[in-house]
C-alpha cells in the first residue's frame, strides 16, 4: 500500500501541472476580442473593400435608372445666344447692274424656351417652343428688328423606324432589378469568403492550442522518460522516441503560430481592422437542424436569382438588335408637322401684336436602293445571334437547376457529416485522456500514447473542417437562392 501511495504522490502533482498548463494555454490563445460568425459577416458586408465596390456599383445603377425615368417626363430647356457682333462687307447691286460693297456692323441675339415630351409607344416627339430674335444694324442705316415666335407646337413621328425608347422601357427596369439582385449576391459572396477566413482562424487557434498542449505534455513526458531510463525501466529507443516527439511538437508550435497570424491578418483586412492579433473567434458549434427541399430551393432560385432577370435582359436585347437591324435596311419615313404664330417688328410691342400663322409639314423618306446584300446579311447575322442567345439561356438555365439541386444535397450531407465528426471528436478526446492517464501510471507505452494523441488531433481537425464546410455550403446555398433557410425568409437589400 505504501508503494502505491508513494507512486500516486509522485504522479498527482504532474497530472495537476499538465491540466493547469492546458487551461492556461487555452486562455492565452483566446484572450482576444471574440467575434461571432454573424458579427464578422455583418462587419464585412458593411465596411470591407469588396462591399464598398459592390455598393458603388449598385448606386451607379440606381442613379442611371433614375436618370432614365426622369427622361420619360417632359423636358424643359432654355437656349440663348448672347449678343454677337459681326463686321463685314456686303454686296450692293446698283441700277446699272454694277456691284459695290459697303461695310456693315450687325449684332444679333436670341432666346428659345422649349418643352419636349417623347411618346414611347410610337417614338413620337411632341414639343412646344417659344422664340425671340433681335438684330441690330449699326451705321448710317441703323435699325433694330425683332422677330418673335410666341409659340410653336409640333410633332415628329418616325414611321417603320427603330423605336429605341420602346425597348428601353422594357429593358431598363429589368437592368435595375438585375443590379439590385447582383448586389445582394455580392454581399452573399462576401459572407462565403468571410466564413472561410473566420474558420481559418478557428482552425489555426485549435491547432496552436493543440501544439502548445502537445509541446508541454511531450516535454513532461520526455522528463518522465529520462527518469525512467535512468532507473532502467525503459529502453533507450523509448527515450529517443519521446525526445523526437517533443522536438516535433516544438516545430509544430512555431508553424501554428505563423498560421494563426496569417489567418488573423487575412480576416483583419476584410474587416478593416488594424490589429490582427486582437481578433479571436467564437464559432457556431451548434449545428442547426435545417430541412431543405430541393424543389423549394429551386423555386426560390428561379424567383430570386439575378440569372433569371439576366435571361430576360439578354432575350430582349437580342430582339431589340433584330428590330434595329431590320429597320436600318428597309423603307423608313419621318413626318414633321408644326403649327404656330410669328411676327416681326421694330419694337417688342410690335412683334407680339397681331401674330401671323405659321405652318410646317414635311415628310422625309429613306430607302436603301443598292446594298449588294449587306442588309440581308446583317439581318441574318442578328437572327443567328438571337438564336444563339436563346440556346445559351436554355443551357444556363439547366445548369442553374443542376447546381442548386446538388448544392442542396451537399448541404444535407455536410449537415450529417458534421454531427458525426463532432461525435468522433468527443470520443477521440476522451480516448486520449484515458491513454494519457494510463501512460502516466505505466500501463501503456509511449507508442500507444502517441497514436491516441495523433487520433485526437486528427479528429479535432476533421471536425472543424467539417464545421467550416457546413457553414460555407450554407452561405453558398443562400447565395444561389437569395433565401435564408434558417430564418425561413427572403434576403433583402440591407440598410447600412
Amino acid at each position: 500500500m505504501d508503494h502505491y501511495m508513494q507512486k500516486l504522490t509522485r504522479i498527482l502533482p504532474l497530472v495537476f501541472l499538465l491540466l493547469a498548463t492546458e487551461m492556461s494555454l487555452f486562455a492565452q490563445v483566446n484572450d482576444r476580442r471574440e467575434l461571432t460568425l454573424e458579427r464578422c459577416i455583418r462587419l464585412a458586408q458593411r465596411q470591407s473593400p469588396e462591399a464598398n465596390i459592390a455598393r458603388k456599383t449598385f448606386e451607379s445603377a440606381y442613379w442611371s435608372f433614375k436618370s432614365f425615368r426622369a427622361g420619360l417626363l417632359p423636358q424643359v430647356r432654355l437656349d440663348a445666344d448672347l449678343p454677337g457682333l459681326v463686321r463685314s462687307f456686303i454686296p450692293n447691286t446698283l441700277d446699272d447692274g454694277s456691284i459695290t460693297f459697303s461695310s456693315q456692323n450687325v449684332a444679333s441675339s436670341s432666346a428659345t424656351l422649349s418643352i419636349n415630351q417623347t411618346f414611347a409607344p410610337t417614338g413620337a416627339s411632341i414639343y412646344l417652343r417659344s422664340r425671340l430674335n433681335r438684330q441690330d444694324v449699326f451705321g448710317t442705316n441703323a435699325s433694330t428688328i425683332y422677330r418673335s415666335t410666341p409659340f410653336v407646337v409640333g410633332v415628329r413621328q418616325p414611321l417603320f423606324g427603330y423605336n429605341s425608347l420602346r425597348w428601353d422601357r422594357q429593358i431598363q427596369p429589368l437592368q435595375y432589378t438585375l443590379a439590385e439582385k447582383r448586389y445582394l449576391e455580392s454581399l452573399e459572396d462576401i459572407a462565403i469568403d468571410i466564413t472561410g477566413k473566420y474558420f481559418d482562424i478557428y482552425i489555426a487557434e485549435i491547432r496552436l492550442v493543440n501544439a502548445l498542449t502537445n509541446a508541454s505534455i511531450n516535454d513532461s513526458i520526455f522528463t518522465i522518460a529520462k527518469g525512467r531510463f535512468n532507473v532502467g525501466k525503459i529502453a533507450e529507443n523509448d527515450l529517443l522516441q519521446t525526445e523526437l516527439a517533443y522536438l516535433n511538437a516544438i516545430a509544430a508550435e512555431r508553424q501554428a503560430e505563423v498560421a494563426l497570424e496569417k489567418a488573423q491578418t487575412e480576416l483583419a483586412i476584410s474587416l478593416g481592422m488594424s490589429d490582427p492579433r486582437s481578433i479571436g473567434v467564437r464559432p457556431p458549434l451548434d449545428i442547426p437542424q435545417v430541412e431543405i427541399d430541393a424543389d423549394f430551393a429551386l423555386a426560390q432560385a428561379r424567383e430570386n436569382r439575378s440569372d433569371m432577370v439576366d435571361y430576360q435582359v439578354r432575350g430582349l436585347e437580342a430582339e431589340s438588335n433584330v428590330a434595329r437591324v431590320r429597320s436600318e435596311n428597309r423603307f423608313n419615313a419621318n413626318i414633321l408637322a408644326e403649327f404656330g404664330l410669328n411676327q416681326v417688328g421694330n419694337t417688342l410691342t410690335e412683334v407680339y401684336s397681331n401674330p401671323q400663322d405659321q405652318q410646317t409639314a414635311t415628310v422625309g423618306i429613306g430607302i436603301p436602293l443598292l446594298q449588294w446584300g449587306r442588309g440581308k446579311a446583317a439581318v441574318e447575322s442578328a437572327l443567328i445571334s438571337q438564336d444563339r442567345i436563346r440556346e445559351q439561356i436554355k443551357l444556363d438555365n439547366r445548369r442553374l437547376e443542376r447546381d442548386v439541386r446538388f448544392q442542396v444535397l451537399d448541404f444535407l450531407q455536410l449537415q450529417q457529416q458534421t454531427r458525426l465528426s463532432a461525435k468522433a471528436d468527443t470520443i477521440a478526446q476522451r480516448r486520449y485522456e484515458v491513454a494519457k492517464n494510463r501512460y502516466l501510471i505505466g500501463k501503456i507505452d509511449i507508442t500507444n500514447l502517441q497514436i491516441a494523441q495523433t487520433e485526437k488531433d486528427n479528429a479535432r481537425s476533421t471536425y472543424i473542417q467539417a464545421l467550416k464546410q457546413f457553414w460555407v455550403a450554407y452561405y453558398r446555398l443562400r447565395r444561389s437562392t437569395l433565401y435564408d433557410f434558417i430564418e425561413d425568409a427572403l434576403i433583402v437589400t440591407p440598410e447600412f
